[in-house]
């Protein structure tokens, strides 16, 4: 089991022996998103975070792996893995409006930024259309957006209709403070 976030590390829990790794450390902010992959073998975990970086390790070496992938001028806030040619690749959205997408391998960017959002992307995910590699990213633009992950081309919008809903926070157990309208509990 592999959980991160905001003391900066990736830690490990092994479920067998009930015994927690030495934590992988390097990032020097707040960790948003972890996945997990193979690369020539070998499991991989790949976190990114406010540091607006993205970074992996090896979890066999219990070590860092070839420094960042890809980085992005504001937060990261989420991170998926996918294949491109065969390639395993990262592609993560982020404050800054962007979707990037790095080869693992390689640690370069693979495509051009793709920036169709005009608010923060807070979700990435990869899926194919037929023999396409695609992403589809979710964003506080209200936009839900599918790209080519090989070309960083465009290739479809979704907008949300209607007017938007006021965010509605559930009255904390024990608080004096009086519940909104919407859900009292998780």
């Amino acid at each position: 089991m592999i959980s991160a976030g905001q003391d900066r590390t990736v830690r490990v829990f092994d479920l067998m022996t009930e015994t927690l790794a030495q934590p992988f450390a390097g990032h020097s902010d707040r960790i948003r998103s972890i996945s997990v992959c193979e690369l020539d073998g070998r499991p991989i975990v790949v976190a990114a975070g406010n540091d607006r970086i993205v970074r992996m390790w090896d979890l066999l070496a219990d070590a860092a792996a070839d420094g960042s992938i890809v980085a992005h001028n504001a937060w990261v806030r989420s991170a998926a893995l996918a294949q491109v040619a065969g390639r395993p690749v990262v592609m993560t959205g982020g404050d800054d409006g962007t979707i990037r997408v790095g080869d693992l391998a390689e640690g370069v960017t693979v495509a051009p930024s793709f920036i169709g959002h005009t608010g923060w992307v807070y979700s990435v995910a990869a899926g194919r259309i037929e023999d396409t590699p695609v992403g589809v990213s979710g964003s506080d633009d209200r936009s839900m957006q599918v790209f080519d992950l090989a070309s960083g081309s465009g290739l479809s919008v979704l907008l949300e209709e209607g007017p938007r809903q006021p965010r509605r926070m559930p009255k904390k157990p024990g608080s004096k403070q009086k519940a909104r309208d919407g859900p009292t509990g998780w």
